[in-house]
């Protein structure tokens, strides 16, 4: 449908929007612009000069008066699009997915914390919770957990009575890796509470 010169300055002035099906090449009105499919509009109120400016521009031609879609136009050209998450690293590079930076783990800690699970492998075989271990059901079993608490606090209690010692001797006696055996417990139990987690999950 094509409106005339009047037509276009009465449905500015009763506040009806309508959108060029021409695309403009700049934007007379000085206003912020949005496209759609190709078609250029002006957001915001628009006045009958605004409307002579464009009809100047372009000439009198068709316009889409469909107020749907002006109005989805319009949100969709306002709304911000989600963005991927980007990792930037050094010469300006990206990866698409944020890794978690395992390299904050301190290396100690680590191999002494593998050391535990091997001494467990030893003394315990295949009853031996590890990650690769057939026995994870173990990771739900409250009972059990309560027992690595116990476990894991009675470890607490020895180191902190190593430290006591320590400071009266200026001397620190390592004897059983206390340190280590909290360590495992804590790994434990990460997997433990993420595995109770998923279970209470899947049964709701």
């Amino acid at each position: 449908m094509k409106l005339t010169h009047e037509e276009q300055e009465a449905r500015v002035r009763d506040g009806m929007p309508f959108m060029p099906a021409t695309p403009l090449t700049a934007n007379p009105t000085g206003k912020p612009c949005g496209t759609c499919t190709g078609l250029v509009f002006s957001v915001g109120p628009l006045t009958p000069s605004d409307v002579t400016a464009s009809v100047d521009l372009i000439g009198v031609g068709p316009f889409v008066t469909d107020t749907d879609v002006w109005n989805g136009a319009a949100k969709e050209a306002a709304s911000p699009q989600p963005q991927e998450e980007l990792e930037v690293h050094c010469g300006g590079k990206a990866s698409s997915s944020k890794c978690p930076r395992l390299s904050l783990f301190p290396r100690e800690a680590l191999l002494r914390g593998v050391e535990r699970f091997e001494k467990g492998i030893e003394n315990h075989g295949d009853r031996a919770w590890n990650a690769q271990s057939a026995n994870q059901e173990i990771l739900t079993d409250l009972d059990f957990l309560g027992v690595r608490i116990d476990h894991a606090m009675n470890h607490l209690m020895i180191l902190s009575e190593k430290v006591t010692a320590a400071k009266r001797t200026g001397k620190f006696e390592m004897g059983d890796d206390d340190a280590a055996a909290i360590l495992f417990f804590g790994a434990f139990a990460c997997c433990a509470t993420k595995a109770l987690q998923s279970q209470a999950k899947s049964s709701t």
